[in-house]
């Protein structure tokens, strides 16, 4: 079958994501530092504009 829609670009960001779509996991980032949940996946956080992710 094909496939007619565009499939998302797979970086080291939103991987471990897509990983845990593969084997039915629904994963988000989490920054434990100020609690904030970052979806979609990005470089920084908005809440406090930080690159660690947890």
């Amino acid at each position: 079958m094909f496939y007619n829609k565009p499939l998302p670009k797979i970086n080291s960001d939103v991987k471990p994501f897509w990983n845990g779509c593969k084997n039915y996991e629904l994963k988000f980032q989490k920054r434990q530092a100020c609690g904030h949940v970052r979806w979609p996946a990005s470089i920084i956080y908005p809440k406090c504009y930080k690159k660690e992710t947890e």
